[in-house]
């Protein structure tokens, strides 16, 4: 009603929470998208990534565009399911559109894009990683289809790929150290920042800064994270549902990895910082209430 009050021509509506039951989802849209799938907020979704896709495919509408991003074959075929029953047109990663050449370095993202339609080499966004490449293409395809592949200005699409300003995605805050925070805080974007870290800082020492909420799955998270470290600095955010952080250290424990306990987010990331050679790389996540915590000190 508000959007609708002030004129706004367009609107992307990002979806909250997984889809079926979104506050969202009463919109129609030109255009639904679904990126990826993984193991998330299971108290509201479901307790399997199966229950999870299908609360996720919730979201497409009928005789409406679905474009379903890089993602394993069983979870698509949830998807594909719900946008057959409502004649919804598939778009998929790897099918009806992909992406090659992906190239990755302290800078950013570059890559190919390729759709019946349209070609375009050397894309490059300032977003580090290859999961990136994915979600870009994702944006990408949803675009060139909300256009109907028509009027399409291929100067202005490089331009805005290129000047994402995205907050605590592998975002670089300080060099000499250099400084990063990343919003990941679940299996998949935990797995996805380490492989990151592993290939752009692959000689350099990894100091840690974890702060994370009690109802993920600690277990394998931390795992990922003592294998990457050379140090873990442990913390709490100020979220309700923040993990204690004499709980996070039991399963850092069981990996034999160097670690030190803080009382605050900002304590940690201060010492981590301070123990840091000028070429060591310094990583705070765990959870978007903590890297908000630095941002807002920022």
């Amino acid at each position: 009603y508000h959007f609708m009050n002030i004129g706004v021509e367009n609107a992307i509506f990002e979806v909250g929470l997984g889809g079926r039951l979104d506050g969202t989802n009463p919109f129609k849209s030109t255009v639904t998208a679904i990126t990826s799938i993984s193991y998330d907020h299971p108290k509201s979704l479901g307790d399997s990534v199966e229950k999870i896709a299908y609360e996720k495919a919730g979201i497409i509408k009928e005789n409406t565009p679905i474009v379903i991003g890089k993602m394993d074959e069983k979870y698509a075929k949830i998807i594909k399911e719900v946008a057959n029953k409502k004649n919804a047109p598939i778009f998929e990663f790897g099918k009806d559109f992909s992406i090659n050449n992906i190239r990755i370095d302290k800078l950013g993202t570059t890559f190919d894009f390729q759709s019946s339609n349209f070609t375009f080499k050397n894309i490059i966004t300032n977003l580090l990683g290859k999961h990136q490449a994915n979600n870009a293409s994702v944006a990408l395809m949803s675009f060139l289809l909300f256009m109907k592949n028509k009027n399409i200005n291929k100067d202005k699409i490089y331009l805005g790929l290129n000047k994402v300003n995205w907050q605590g995605r592998m975002q670089i805050i300080s060099q000499k150290p250099t400084v990063i925070i990343d919003g990941a805080h679940n299996e998949e974007g935990i797995k996805i920042l380490t492989k990151n870290l592993k290939k752009l800082f692959p000689n350099q020492k990894i100091r840690f800064v974890l702060a994370i909420l009690r109802d993920k799955k600690l277990a394998t998270i931390i795992k990922d994270i003592c294998e990457i470290s050379d140090k873990i600095y442990l913390t709490k955010n100020s979220s309700k549902r923040a993990a204690e952080i004499d709980v996070q250290a039991k399963f850092v424990k069981k990996h034999n990895a160097p670690f030190e306990l803080f009382a605050n987010v900002k304590s940690a990331s201060e010492q981590a910082i301070q123990d840091s050679e000028l070429t060591d790389v310094v990583i705070i996540s765990g959870s978007l209430y903590t890297i908000a915590e630095i941002l807002s000190k920022s």
